[in-house]
């Protein structure tokens, strides 16, 4: 039974002969039910749509390059196992002995910088395997150099889960070995015999991906969806602000970072807010301010910006100069802003 604002849009697609529709779904969340839940939801939205007699594409990017191939490999967390935040969580508590992270820097791109520095300073031994020396990659005990793409064969599946083989188009410049390489090596000094596992059949296993084959993968029990909830308050009673994390094209803290071609199309810091909050709170386009939440905080300029939504202030999740994952946090992605304060400028005096 379609929901009250599933319905309302199948009428207004109604209303447009020849309409075009694509429904994007990010996928992320708990694989406890709640996701697959949602994309349920998705699907009915889809479908709303088709029976309006519009033209409907769906669209499910993952978090992260390679997801739907990994996915659809099974690399997800079985019966008892632990997603990204509970390994976190674990390791900060000490309750991992070696953390081994791949191509991830998780001090800038993961929502609560917090855990991830408790995490990688009560592990025992940090093993990072990149191609920079990352934020994270200074935390480590031991770093790995890899390869980048164009210097190794390999392959991809891409977003409609089209599975493509890559071959290397620059010869290897003797600074890393491709990642499995790497995993390889390591694979033979803890095995007698050294071999290599056969991978996994991906174009056949990418295109099963769907709810019900997630579920399967898990073993998790099958949930409702929940039912319409209005939002949570905004802010706190004097701001009136919650804190939303931004993604960016050209954000992140992996190669765009590193690479100076990107340096132009990188986004800097900033708090973007709605022309109203800002004329509420005095605020000008270009202040400094130092903005609070619970978690933590930033200091950037404010980007009045009238696509922004009222009551919140948005952060990019990787900037250059910091991001949205200082003053968020796993269990509270979209925190009241406690205090924003204006800096005024102090300008040196110089005989």
């Amino acid at each position: 039974m379609l929901r009250a604002w599933q319905a309302e849009l199948a009428r207004a697609v109604a209303g447009e002969p020849g309409a075009r529709a694509c429904v994007i779904w990010d996928a992320r969340g708990a694989w406890d039910g709640t996701a697959a839940a949602v994309g349920e939801a998705v699907l009915e939205v889809a479908q709303a749509l088709e029976a309006a007699g519009a033209e409907v594409h769906v669209l499910v990017p993952g978090d992260q390059a390679q997801s739907r191939a990994a996915e659809a490999a099974g690399m997800l967390p079985g019966p008892g196992g632990l997603d990204t935040a509970g390994i976190l969580r674990r390791a900060a508590d000490g309750g991992i002995q070696v953390l081994y992270l791949v191509g991830a820097n998780l001090l800038e791109t993961f929502p609560d910088r917090s855990l991830v520095e408790r995490a990688l300073e009560r592990t025992a031994f940090v093993v990072v395997q990149d191609l920079f020396v990352t934020a994270t990659a200074t935390m480590a005990d031991l770093v790995l150099p890899a390869l980048p793409s164009a210097m190794r064969a390999g392959t991809l599946v891409d977003l409609d889960g089209v599975t493509h083989h890559l071959e290397a188009a620059l010869p290897p410049d003797g600074r890393g070995r491709a990642d499995g390489e790497i995993l390889a090596g390591l694979l033979a000094a803890v095995r007698a015999d050294g071999r290599l596992e056969q991978g996994p059949a991906w174009g056949d296993r990418v295109a099963a991906l769907s709810p019900e084959r997630a579920r399967g993968l898990w073993g998790v029990p099958r949930r409702a969806p929940a039912a319409d909830t209005a939002m949570p308050p905004s802010g706190s009673a004097e701001l009136g602000l919650r804190v939303v994390p931004l993604v960016r094209l050209y954000g992140g803290g992996g190669t765009v970072a590193f690479d100076p071609a990107f340096a132009p199309h990188r986004e800097r810091l900033a708090v973007r807010l709605h022309p109203a909050d800002a004329e509420r709170l005095g605020v000008v386009d270009g202040a400094e301010v130092e903005l609070r939440t619970a978690h933590g905080a930033i200091r950037a300029p404010v980007r009045v910006d009238p696509a922004m939504a009222a009551g919140l202030a948005g952060v990019p999740v990787a900037a250059a100069q910091g991001g949205a994952p200082q003053v968020t946090a796993w269990d509270d992605p979209l925190p009241a802003v406690t205090s924003l304060v204006v800096r005024a400028e102090v300008v040196e005096q110089r005989s």
